[in-house]
């Protein structure tokens, strides 16, 4: 059955996912869930890129794959890019927790 995520991007004909969504009703930093998702999610991109670089059939296109995650509870937000550059080891890159809203201007405070 394999892991399983809230919302999947993929090509029409389903064969390739290449992007992943994990959300929650509200945001609690050192909850089980919000620990739980952060760590299942690379775990699922890493799935996603070593299943595209076997389409590409790891030539020098596959260095150019990235997956994306992204992580949404209440109204907080946290994006997630895995990506192998030089074919051997992968990299994620957790980019900061962010309140969504703030900071929108006027007419958008949250």
């Amino acid at each position: 059955m394999g892991r399983r995520n809230d919302g999947t991007i993929c090509e029409r004909n389903g064969r390739c996912k290449f992007r992943l969504v994990e959300a929650a009703k509200k945001f609690e930093e050192n909850s089980t869930k919000w620990l739980k998702e952060s760590f299942k999610t690379p775990k699922i991109m890493h799935d996603m890129l070593v299943q595209l670089m076997s389409v590409v059939k790891n030539d020098d296109r596959a260095k150019k794959l990235q997956t994306v995650g992204w992580l949404h509870f209440g109204l907080y937000a946290q994006t997630l890019e895995m990506d192998c550059a030089n074919g051997y080891v992968c990299r994620l890159i957790r980019w900061e927790l962010r309140k969504v809203g703030k900071g929108l201007g006027p007419g958008w405070d949250c």
